[in-house]
């Protein structure tokens, strides 16, 4: 058996974070390994692989730029982003090219 993804969720307690944190728990290759919300100590992320934000336009690059900070990758479901923001996140990555980032 391969080895499972560990999962990270930030904003987990909202309707979308809620939703994806059932999606992690209920998939066979993944393992969900903690979930942050507005005021948490986002620490080590649980260790994850891979983070999912779906937090608030406001606290998303922060979040983003933190998941990058440890080489941890992230799929971002929150709207708001700009060229500006895209252009950032590029920058960010140059130090981390075996980090991924998704906006969706």
């Amino acid at each position: 058996m391969s080895e499972t993804i560990k999962v990270a969720v930030i904003g987990a307690a909202g309707r979308m974070g809620s939703e994806a944190v059932k999606a992690v728990e209920a998939a066979d290759d993944m393992t969900f390994v903690g979930g942050f919300d507005a005021g948490d100590d986002l620490g080590d992320l649980g260790g994850a692989d891979v983070a999912i934000e779906l937090t608030v336009p406001a606290s998303s690059p922060t979040n983003v730029a933190y998941c990058i900070e440890r080489g941890v990758s992230v799929v971002v479901g929150t709207t708001g982003w700009t060229d500006d923001r895209y252009g950032q996140v590029r920058e960010w990555l140059q130090d981390s090219p075996k980090t991924g980032v998704l906006v969706a």
